[in-house]
């Protein structure tokens, strides 16, 4: 018979519950009782003695997280959109990751960004907003109107450097109602839809746009194209060159830049973990641990605050 893969893991069994109630990650290779002292040793490690240390997770000298797995699948049949989180604890710091619809290999499939956050205390529950989806996200992706470029878009400067001029280029974002405003910076990048295919603008020397293609500039173009302002519906787009030994390539790629966006679908792409979508879906797994492992750790309740999709038909006895 083939050996049964297994981790390492130690199983607890409770005489009060009658019932194998929890797991341990560190693994002993034998036990003993002395009186009411229960002690282990684990090979190399020597003799510990168990529910003395001030560290409640510390077993043979490695603290290990208190963690936990639970699942919310209320009203199983429906899709839900889940938006905050909160533990009766005695502890303010939980970490953690969110999942749902695992079981798909599509847009439906979501996970969850980090959970770092300190929980708010309200009244001795401690609440925080769930992260934003880090896979699948579109609520972060802001389409700009149909973009015609001339001579008032576009804004020559200088940065006061001999080997670098900029422009910039101020486009509105289309108003679909959720207003973007937030600060640029390397996270808010600008996506492109030409022939049917969506470019980063980041990819928009490297044979993208083949007029610049014979254009030699000094260094590399991926950094030079960035959005410095995001603010009432209007994104300010700087891209700056280095000019070389020949001044007229930079006026080139502002022709070829211009005549680019112009023949474009542009988007703007925020940080899925600013304006990511919110985690949906019928059910939702939560991944939680707790750093702090002085002291007991107390966990009474885990609920999710969710709202039903507004695309979701309500299933009753009727239907």
């Amino acid at each position: 018979m083939p050996k049964i893969p297994s981790s390492s893991v130690t199983f607890a069994f409770s005489e009060r519950q009658k019932a194998w109630t929890t797991r341990y990650s560190f693994v002993p290779t034998c036990y003993a009782s002395c009186g009411d002292v229960m002690l282990s040793s684990a090979d190399g490690l020597g003799v510990w003695k168990h529910d003395v240390n001030s560290k409640r997770n510390r077993f043979y000298g490695t603290d290990y997280p208190c963690s936990l797995d639970v699942v919310f699948n209320d009203y199983p049949s429906e899709v839900k959109v889940f938006k905050a989180l909160s533990i009766e604890t005695n502890k303010d710091v939980w970490i953690g990751k969110f999942l749902t619809n695992q079981e798909h290999e599509d847009e439906n499939n979501q996970e969850s960004h980090d959970l770092l956050a300190t929980l708010k205390d309200k009244e001795g529950m401690k609440y925080v907003e769930l992260p934003r989806s880090s896979t699948n996200s579109t609520a972060n992706i802001y389409p700009f109107y149909s973009i015609l470029v001339d001579d008032d878009t576009i804004n020559e400067a200088s940065d006061n450097s001999e080997a670098t001029n900029f422009f910039e280029v101020s486009l509105s974002i289309l108003n679909d109602g959720r207003s973007p405003s937030f600060p640029a910076g390397e996270d808010v990048e600008l996506l492109a839809v030409k022939d049917n295919n969506l470019l980063s603008f980041k990819n928009f020397i490297n044979g993208y746009y083949q007029p610049l293609s014979n254009i030699t500039f000094v260094g590399g173009v991926d950094k030079s194209i960035s959005v410095v302002s995001v603010k009432n519906d209007v994104a300010v787009i700087r891209s700056s060159r280095p000019l070389g030994s020949n001044p007229n390539n930079f006026n080139t790629f502002i022709e070829a830049f211009t005549e680019f966006i112009s023949l474009s679908q542009l988007y703007l792409k925020s940080p899925s973990n600013v304006n990511g979508d919110q985690m949906r879906g019928p059910y939702l797994k939560a991944r939680l641990s707790c750093p702090d492992a002085s002291g007991p750790v107390e966990i009474n309740a885990v609920n999710i605050d969710y709202e039903f999709s507004s695309s979701a038909a309500r299933l009753t006895q009727n239907t």
